[in-house]
């Protein structure tokens, strides 16, 4: 079982949620638990979802806002931060996951804070998304904050 960090979010009958477990990000009937589906994802997620005009949105650690279908998952949109832009290709492996040793070069408490840097510098979106109008706002490690159509 993976953690559970986000707030959910919910719509109808259905509760939807990231988790660290895979980097899955789920839909659930509150009535029946039963899992009405889920995606796997290439990093984990700590922000809360968001729900607007039949998507649900939310951040991930690489850098990436993404947009999912409500009824089916399926991705439809996805924006990466200017911070994961300028850094990925350093700490983003060929298959899009974290490259954990190269952000974090050892457990020494210098190597981890050595990787807290690096990560914030891949412009991660560990805030929760605001959508308005058609426009969602959210914040990022890279230290903007991004308004995007």
């Amino acid at each position: 079982m993976g953690w559970v960090i986000a707030s959910p979010a919910v719509q109808g009958p259905t509760v939807y949620f990231p988790t660290s477990e895979g980097t899955q990000f789920k839909a659930i009937d509150i009535a029946s638990g039963k899992l009405q589906w889920r995606t796997v994802n290439k990093n984990i997620s700590f922000s809360s979802p968001a729900i607007a005009g039949g998507l649900v949105y939310f951040g991930a650690h690489d850098g990436w806002l993404r947009a999912l279908d409500l009824s089916t998952g399926s991705l439809k949109g996805e924006f990466q931060t200017e911070g994961s832009r300028q850094n990925a290709s350093r700490y983003v492996d060929a298959e899009g996951k974290l490259n954990m040793p190269a952000i974090y070069p050892d457990s020494t408490l210098d190597g981890i804070i050595v990787g807290l840097d690096r990560m914030y510098s891949l412009g991660s979106i560990l805030s929760s998304p605001v959508i308005v109008n058609g426009v969602a706002y959210f914040g990022s490690t890279d230290g903007y904050l991004y308004a995007v159509r």
